[in-house]
């Protein structure tokens, strides 16, 4: 079976599908015509008649010892908005009719199984003296399906079961007079690095700069051409700069979360981080754009990263948000929040008293 080359992320495609089925199905379009939009309801769109809203409230991504495995799960949350209780009743059994239980491929997509969650009701409360307030319906949809995984060595990003894309490069073997490595599992769980011969003092080892990763990530995105022309200088750390222009495509980076492993005798040489990318627009389709690029660069990742030694790195889940603009302008800020965890190996700091620490564990030598 010849490689299929997709050119955009199940996210985007997937999310497409879903409207484009609504806009064609002629009781969605009878009870919500143009009022379908992605996380939030324009300023600009009329008050009252039934608008429906779409976005990803949680998404995994299943994950193989050798990477991504391509198959997904996506929490899609619906909400039904309208001034008549009635059109939420209606709107539930709309999305059922198109969504529930859909097996097979939607609108283009490979769909597993879509599965109806649960709903719950809601009402925004009018402006005093005014019976006008809006009724609410939250309706989470579970999608199963397959996505595009991108290849680490340069083939077309293809589907599983396809042709067979060519081995990854393993990462550079350290040479056994530097290191000793630990058996853990049937695989190398830790490395620790000594400056001489056993049995002599061992001489501390430079620990990588601090920040490495980051820098190495940070330069690996500034070097892909399609993140570079969406983003360009627009990539912060943790928050975005006050003099950054507003409404651009711009993303930011922070590590949420590092576990650094440690066997009996001490750090084990293995971390595990999660690094959260958050994308921001004014528009919506370049966060599902900036996803895309986020996964064609690091999605799957082994081997040599800037220096640092890394494992593995796999696309976690994410979630939409939108921020609102000033009270009746349509000036907010669609995002996008992506973690990635990290698993790499790191430096372990040799101390000159080694020898003597662990001769001094409890039923070591000298106890």
């Amino acid at each position: 079976m010849a490689t299929t080359t997709k050119t955009t992320s199940a996210a985007g495609e997937l999310k497409r599908a879903i409207v484009a089925a609504l806009a064609a199905d002629a009781a969605a379009a009878a009870l919500f015509g143009d009022r379908i939009f992605p996380v939030a309801i324009p300023q600009s769109a009329a008050i009252g008649p039934a608008t429906l809203t779409y976005q990803f409230d949680s998404s995994r991504h299943d994950q193989t010892l050798s990477g991504p495995a391509g198959m997904r799960y996506v929490t899609c949350g619906f909400r039904v908005y309208s001034a008549r209780h009635g059109d939420l009743e209606v709107g539930r059994e709309v999305l059922r009719g198109i969504l529930d239980g859909v097996a097979g491929t939607l609108q283009g997509v490979r769909i597993i199984r879509v599965y109806f969650e649960t709903e719950s009701d809601g009402y925004d409360e009018p402006l005093p003296g005014s019976d006008a307030g809006t009724h609410w319906k939250d309706l989470p949809f579970t999608v199963k399906l397959r996505e595009w995984v991108p290849d680490r060595a340069g083939a077309p990003a293809s589907w599983p079961g396809s042709s067979p894309a060519p081995p990854r490069p393993a990462p550079a073997p350290t040479p056994a007079s530097t290191s000793r490595r630990t058996p853990y599992g049937g695989g190398v769980y830790g490395e620790v690095r000594f400056g001489g011969p056993a049995g002599a003092a061992a001489t501390p080892q430079p620990l990588p700069p601090a920040g490495a990763l980051k820098r190495a990530m940070v330069a690996a995105l500034g070097a892909d051409p399609t993140t570079a022309a969406l983003f360009g200088d627009r990539i912060f750390p943790t928050v975005i700069a006050q003099s950054s222009p507003r409404g651009v495509p711009t993303l930011t980076y922070q590590f949420d979360d590092s576990a650094h492993d440690q066997a009996i005798a001490g750090p084990a040489g293995m971390r595990m981080i999660q690094c959260v990318f958050r994308i921001n627009s004014a528009h919506h389709a370049d966060v599902e754009a900036g996803l895309d690029a986020l996964r064609e660069v690091l999605d799957g990742l082994a081997g040599d990263l800037g220096g640092v030694r890394v494992i593995r790195i796999y696309f976690d889940t994410e979630a939409d948000a939108y921020d609102p603009g000033e009270s009746g302008a349509d000036v907010g800020t669609y995002s996008k929040e992506c973690p990635f965890t990290v698993k790499l190996r790191e430096l372990v700091p040799i101390h000159a008293d080694t020898t003597t620490r662990r001769a001094r564990r409890p039923g070591g030598v000298g106890h």
